[in-house]
């Protein structure tokens, strides 16, 4: 892995003449930054040019320190402690719709063992059964819609691909047969 280049070539374009800088490729490895904004459109001097090459080296040290086996161990662990939640929650909804069925199945019976002569308890009893109805609908509708926005879990044969392809990075980066594009 290269070392991490120097902090000179980080000066933008904004800092001069706020053009937006672009690159110019003359080969594999000739490539550079350019301001040509201003030459370009009203026939100035260049403003600015560099060597790509630093800033390429910048890049590439980052995004291998991004997919590094650590970073990725670190981002598959951290898959698994959002799953673990997820499964929390996901249980606490079907406690949530356990208690609301239980509480319909108690105002159900209450209202079925009343004395249907004595109307006004009758009333209560079938207002609050269909309350606790209501209830356990919604309860149902929040782990189904909890249940439909989860995720796709990685598989165990994925996350052990995506392990094996963390170390072998590098070495397709700098492949010959891997083009600029492709990089």
């Amino acid at each position: 892995m290269t070392s991490l280049p120097q902090g000179r070539i980080l000066k933008t374009c904004f800092e001069c003449c706020g053009k937006r800088m672009s690159i110019c490729y003359s080969g594999q490895s000739k490539a550079r930054f350019t301001c040509d904004m201003s030459r370009n459109h009203w026939g100035d001097r260049q403003c600015q040019s560099f060597n790509a090459r630093p800033l390429h080296e910048l890049m590439e040290w980052l995004l291998f320190v991004a997919l590094s086996p650590a970073s990725i161990e670190l981002s598959l662990n951290a898959a698994g402690q959002i799953e673990a939640e997820r499964e929390r929650l996901a249980s606490h909804y079907r406690q949530t719709v356990e208690r609301a069925r239980y509480q319909s199945e108690l105002a159900r019976g209450r209202y079925e063992s009343v004395d249907h002569r004595n109307r006004l308890v009758a009333a209560e009893l079938e207002r609050r059964w269909e309350a606790a109805l209501l209830d356990q609908r919604t309860a149902e509708e929040s782990l189904g819609r909890f249940l439909q926005q989860q995720p796709l879990r990685l598989t165990a044969q994925e996350t052990a691909r995506i392990q094996s392809l963390a170390t072998d990075i590098p070495a397709l980066w700098r492949a010959r047969s891997t083009s600029g594009i492709e990089r």
